[in-house]
Formats: structure tokens, sequence, C-alpha cells
């Protein structure tokens, strides 16, 4: 371990942009009781795409030698959304040569403690055996040092976006959720969390580009993950869960008003979100679908919601989400609660494997890693997933991202349409494109 002083944001993002395969699970939002830590993991010692089975045994015996002591690694990663598909039914589309799954055994990296403002570069030095050998430790830590203060950003900006578009026209947008309120209203389901995708081509550094977004759109837990061809570009303000020893904690989002204009204005938007007894009844159907979930792998009896209403204000959006607790039962394998509570219900409906039918049925692309899960099983016993909202692939030269809602019986397809614009904000106002040219409309005909 080495102690050093805190980093600067560009040197993390340019370190993580010039050593793929590499991760910063990064903590944006300055003040935020959740921005903690922020940790940047790199130079794996094993990589598994689809098939991962592997690291349960090496994170049950690893678990039980660093439980309770600080984090110092782990197995990182993500899931597409449609790795769903993957176990439950037969797969209907994939994102092209984008991994359904894909994680890696990483002892090695920077840790920063928000808190204290002290940072540390650290390496347990993992050998072939998966056994701690201190020289290779030393060796390895040495290694990020010098890497560390040798990066620098290679390019301070990115060039300004050519061309851009979106997957639905607004007259299409709406056909689709007309087509989900018949298939409510006539009993199939409850509620459908539809999306639609945007994309922007362009020269883009990936760290610049994400250095810009950590700034137009700062959430607690962000993530720039490069995989070298491809990289992700994270600012979701939402917890799948998060674990710390066998306590499990979910919290799902429902409900979305955009910031206002002045501050008499924000906080009118804020109580009216907070009294929407639509959104209100959207919440508390994720709430028993997240208790459901739960149910699944908790001891019986232990699962709770300690917060049943909060108000979250981010940059762009004001949030209604909730607190959903439980005690994992004694003997469950370390990967059950991301099978079980994968993929969110915030982002798929209710019930939720009806509502993912309809939603492989309706939605024209794959979503990709929009709505998947990106985070770690910790060696230590702690663990953290987000929801993949608020999120982007680049691949080269073309950014694909995407937002949605929760669509049900009563919904208005224009104010849904304005809610998907709000919750994609943070990239347009990162890319300096207008919300409403995506769609080769005049800005009036949407008004």
């Amino acid at each position: 371990m080495i102690k050093i002083p805190l980093p600067d944001p560009k040197q993390l993002a340019a370190l993580v942009a010039n050593n793929p395969p590499a991760c910063w699970f990064d903590s944006a939002l300055a003040g935020d009781p959740r921005s903690k830590q922020s940790m940047v993991l790199m130079k794996p010692r094993l990589l598994k795409q689809d098939h991962f089975e592997f690291f349960e045994p090496i994170l049950e015996s690893m678990r039980a030698e660093f439980s309770g002591t600080p984090f110092c690694g782990g197995v990182v990663g993500f899931l597409s959304y449609e790795f769903w598909n993957h176990f439950k039914i037969k797969p209907k589309k994939y994102w092209g040569n984008f991994p359904l799954a894909y994680f890696m055994l990483a002892d090695s990296g920077i840790l920063i403690n928000h808190e204290t403002g002290e940072a540390k570069i650290f390496s347990l030095g993992l050998d072939e055996a998966f056994k701690n050998n201190r020289d290779l430790a030393k060796k390895t830590c040495e290694e990020i040092a010098n890497l560390l203060q040798q990066t620098i950003l290679s390019k301070p900006v990115f060039t300004s976006v050519t061309n851009s578009g979106s997957q639905l026209s607004r007259k299409k947008y709406f056909q689709k959720i007309n087509e989900i309120k018949k298939r409510i209203l006539r009993g199939d389901v409850y509620q459908v969390n539809f999306s639609q995708s945007f994309w922007a081509e362009g020269d883009f550094d990936p760290a610049a580009l994400y250095l810009k977004l950590r700034v137009t759109s700062p959430a607690p837990q962000m993530c720039f993950f490069n995989l070298g061809k491809q990289q992700i570009l994270s600012a979701s303000p939402e917890l799948l869960f998060e674990i710390n020893e066998e306590l499990i904690r979910s919290y799902p989002i429902k409900g979305t008003l955009p910031r206002g204009k002045s501050e008499q204005e924000d906080q009118e938007l804020a109580q009216q979100l907070w009294n929407s007894p639509k959104d209100n009844a959207e919440l508390l159907m994720i709430i028993d679908l997240v208790r459901n979930d739960l149910g699944k792998f908790c001891e019986t009896g232990s699962v709770e919601v300690p917060k049943l209403k909060i108000l979250d204000s981010l940059p762009q959006v004001h949030h209604l989400y909730a607190e959903v607790t439980g005690k994992i039962r004694q003997g469950t394998a370390t990967f059950t609660p991301l099978w079980e509570m994968f993929p969110g219900g915030s982002i798929t409906g209710a019930p939720k494997q009806k509502a993912m039918e309809i939603l492989s049925e309706l939605e024209e692309t794959p979503r990709g890693i929009y709505t998947g899960s990106i985070g770690y099983f910790g060696f230590n016993g702690q663990s953290s997933f987000n929801i993949a909202i608020r999120t982007a692939l680049l691949e080269g030269t073309r950014l694909s991202f995407s937002a949605g809602g929760g669509i049900v019986a009563d919904s208005d397809p224009e104010k849904e349409f304005e809610e998907c614009l709000h919750k994609a904000r943070g990239f347009f106002e990162t890319l300096n494109i207008d919300k409403y040219s995506t769609f080769a409309l005049n800005p009036s005909e949407l008004s």
C-alpha cells in the first residue's frame, strides 16, 4: 500500500482511458452523504465474459480472509440488460459485439476516502493460485504510482458533435405508449418502463467526454469503465443494491420532474412530485416488487422498508426513491442477490417478467448496458451494483444513450415524452446539442 496525494480527476480519467481494462467508480457529487469513497480498479488478474461461475469459490475464500477489512479489491464488472434473456427466455436481440456480461478479478487500484481526503494505492499481489504475494503486491503498487505520475489527459476537450439523432420520432413514441396502455387496460400488466434511444457522432476522447459528463451531471455513484474498444460512461443515481456483510439495501427510484429555473419554481416542482398520486402509486408498486425480489434470498421476516419515500434533487431532475432492506439468508451464494434482483424492477415494470416480454417486443433496439447493472463484489464482503440509467456506450466515434419512464393506465404520452428528454438532459448538455434537434422537428411542434 502506498499513500498518495489526492489525485486530480483528470489524472484518474486518463489513467483509466490509457490502461484498459480498467474502471473508475466515481463519487462525483460533492457533499452528498452517499459520496463516501471512489476507487479505480486496474491490472486485473482474470477476465471472464458471459460465463463467470469460476469467480464464486474465489470470492468465498477471499471473503473468509478479508471480511470486515477496508476495501481491497474484488470481482468487478457489469451485466447488459439483455442478460436476463440469457437465463430466462430465448434471446431475441443483443447489442452488436457488446458483451452480455463482463467481470474481472481486480486486486489492485486506487482507493479515495472523500470523508478524510486520503488516497492510497493498494494491491494484494495475487499470484496464479490466487494467494497473496508481497513482492508482487509491492511491484504492482509501484507500477500504478508511476503510471499515475506519468499520465496526462491527451485532449482537454472533445471535438464538436457532427451528427445526432433518435430511435423514435415523437409520433412513433406516442404510438408505442398507447399500445402499452392498451396492454395495461386489458390486464396484461400494471406498468411498463418503456425507453427510447439517442445517438451522437463526433471525434470523442473518452476521458474528456467522461470528465465533462461528471461536471454537467454529477452523481454519487458514477462510473467510467474502459473495455478497450468500448467505454461505458455512467452518471446513474440509482442503486440496485449494496451489501455490507449480511445486510442488503436497495434504493428503487420512481417519480421524476425537472429542476426549476428559479428557487421558487424548483421548490414548487419538488412539492408537486412529492404529492403526485401517480408517482406515489408507482413508487409503492416498485417497492412491493423489490420486497418480493429480496424475499427470494433473505431471511423470512427480515425484509423491511425503513424509508418509504425520499426526495432526491439532482442537477437536472428531482426523483422520489425508497429504501428497502433485508438480511441475507445464511449459505446464500455470493452472486445470488444479483441473479434474483436483476434487472431492477424500476426499469422493467410489474409484473416484472411480463413487462420485460412486452419491452422485448416493443423496443426496437436492444438496451445493451442501459438499465443493465455495473458494480463489484468486494473481497471484504461489501458489494454495490447500480442500475445503469443515465448511462452511455461509446464505440469509437458513436455515443449511444437512452432514457425512459414508467407507463401506467393514466399516463399522458406528451408528459412521458418530455420526461425522457429531462432524464437525457445530462448527455444533451455534455454534447452541447439541443434536445429537440435529435428529432429533426421544429421545437414549436414539441412544446
